[in-house]
């Protein structure tokens, strides 16, 4: 409709449309009528009256959709497995809305979507263009901490925190000050994120009786990271060496017990060796280990490995839960 069309409906005190439908969008029988020159209908999509007569058929970016059927005539581009693709607004008109066709989405969902487009746009983005500039991990964090401070009382950075976290979703408690309610927890930004994988290897003792182990971990080692290492000898005296190896075959060793070493008082899950290694480019490549044993009976001669890799630090800015309320 343009502006001269409004113009004219609102002067002459006209209604171009009055449509009654059916949930799914079909229209009800002699009960509706619509001008020509309007070509909007169900779910505000442009309709097709060429295909299958007045507003039996609509079109949108997605599309192609028939309110009879309550199908569209295409698959959904962004399918879920627990229904049909050929589903509209998933089978739920009356609550949710699809106006492109790409999949429906409730008031929640779109709440969320809309609060994470906000991090995204006031949080990560200015976060991202100031580590480009060359800002370091420590300017970068006091800047996402000045920016939890300014949105605190916005009801989309209490929304990011559970999109970001699924387990701890928003609820009402996220209502603004303003209404006279008051947030429940204090959110943060913790601009870097890291990973780790953890190894873990008990007495992995050959079926020959060999007095040496050797084994990988399936970890990677890369630039950046960290690698701690907790050995448990137990009470037969055993040695460890860690080395990496990389593409080229080079091995560099990042931890090693300096010879034999034990634990008198046989305890698990007591790690009398613990080392953590800063891994380089020197350094890098994936991880193996060699146990050297005193003692050919398993049994009687056994130990406890763990290693865990922390991976470099990422710039993922994401809220985080500072404190509960009352505050601090």
């Amino acid at each position: 409709m343009d502006n001269d069309l409004i113009a004219i409906m609102l002067l002459n005190n006209s209604i171009i449309e009055d449509l009654r439908y059916y949930p799914f969008g079909m229209l009800m029988p002699e009960r509706s009528f619509s001008s020509e020159d309007y070509r909007y209908g169900f779910n505000t999509q442009e309709s097709v009256d060429e295909i299958a007569g007045i507003k039996n058929h609509y079109t949108a970016m997605y599309w192609e959709y028939d309110p009879r059927t309550l199908r569209r005539w295409n698959l959904d581009p962004k399918p879920v497995p627990w229904e049909s693709g050929y589903a509209a607004n998933k089978n739920n008109p009356i609550w949710i809305n699809d106006p492109l066709g790409d999949f429906g989405k409730n008031g929640e969902e779109r709440r969320r979507e809309r609060a994470q487009e906000k991090f995204d746009k006031k949080v990560t983005k200015p976060l991202m263009e100031m580590a480009a500039q060359g800002a370091t991990p420590d300017q970068v964090q006091t800047e996402a901490d000045r920016l939890a401070d300014k949105y605190q009382n916005t009801r989309w950075l209490h929304y990011s925190y559970g999109v970001a976290n699924p387990n701890n979703v928003a609820n009402e408690s996220y209502k603004s000050t303003a209404t006279g309610f008051v947030h429940q927890q204090k959110i943060g930004i913790k601009a870097y994120q890291t990973t780790t994988t953890n190894a873990q290897v008990d007495n992995n003792r050959p079926a020959d009786g060999s007095m040496v182990n050797t084994g990988t971990t399936g970890q990677n080692a890369a630039p950046g990271s960290t690698v701690n290492v907790q050995f448990n000898p137990l009470a037969q005296p055993n040695s460890l060496t860690v080395t990496t190896v990389d593409p080229s075959g080079g091995t560099s060793t990042i931890a090693n017990t300096g010879g034999m070493i034990s634990d008198p008082s046989n305890t698990l899950g007591v790690y009398m060796f613990n080392t953590t290694t800063a891994i380089t480019t020197v350094n890098a490549g994936q991880i193996q280990y060699t146990v050297q044993n005193t003692n050919a009976n398993a049994a009687m001669d056994n130990w406890q490995l763990r290693i865990q890799v922390t991976s470099p630090p990422l710039l993922n800015p994401i809220p985080i839960v500072t404190s509960n309320y009352p505050f601090p």
